[in-house]
């Protein structure tokens, strides 16, 4: 967003249109990126708390 921003100050100083479009795209992709982080990290720590049990399990 902010290339694009600049690249269209250079072509129109004076009429710089808001980027309204490509911030709202980059706060979703965002906010999809935060949610798979999310569920990635959730995923690992269950695996982790599985792990543990099982090791737990078969020690004794």
């Amino acid at each position: 967003c902010a290339f694009s921003f600049k690249k269209k100050n250079k072509e129109k100083k004076h009429t710089a249109p808001p980027c309204l479009h490509e911030t709202l795209a980059s706060g979703v992709s965002l906010f999809i990126c935060s949610l798979f982080a999310y569920l990635g990290f959730s995923f690992f720590f269950f695996c982790f708390k599985l792990f543990i049990i099982i090791f737990s399990l078969n020690s004794s």
